[in-house]
């Protein structure tokens, strides 16, 4: 037995998992809980991780929600067990807990680099790509600003 890695259609990561439980096939579909959002999220969106026997992998392709079956060569791509093994470990209550964010709401946090250098700011999220927006106080007025995770630390 093998786990592969295959991709579903945009959103339809549930229906897939859904389907190819169908066909008596072992499926591994993480989530998490989305702290910025207050919902649980699925950790890969639009993939789904698929364990097959004897090398048979092509039904896959034609079950509802999925799109395609990941290839590395000349076959599918393999996920050793041990990445498996590695990410269930870190699932609470069947929800995969990441590593304790750096900065929480409302955190006091100096930047470090840009245009901005030395001011004080609030935390109020993290972006995409290691950005994070904070609120800088302009004027008497808090404004929205990005900058990369790496520009700022702790403030006081």
């Amino acid at each position: 037995m093998t786990w592969i890695l295959t991709r579903t259609k945009p959103l339809q990561e549930e229906w897939a998992q859904t389907n190819v439980k169908r066909t008596n096939s072992e499926t591994y579909l993480p989530h998490y809980f989305d702290q910025d959002t207050d919902k649980v999220r699925v950790l890969f969106p639009s993939y789904l991780f698929v364990k097959i026997s004897n090398g048979q992998f092509y039904y896959l392709e034609s079950i509802f929600g999925m799109a395609k079956v990941i290839m590395r060569g000349n076959g599918p791509a393999t996920i050793p067990d041990r990445i498996i093994e590695h990410i269930k470990a870190k699932e609470r209550n069947g929800l995969v807990i990441l590593n304790h964010p750096r900065f929480r709401r409302g955190d006091r946090v100096r930047i470090l680099a840009g245009p901005f250098i030395n001011c004080v700011a609030l935390f109020d999220g993290y972006k995409p790509q290691r950005h994070i927006k904070v609120l800088l106080n302009l004027l008497g007025q808090p404004v929205p600003i990005t900058v990369k995770s790496n520009f700022v630390e702790i403030g006081d």
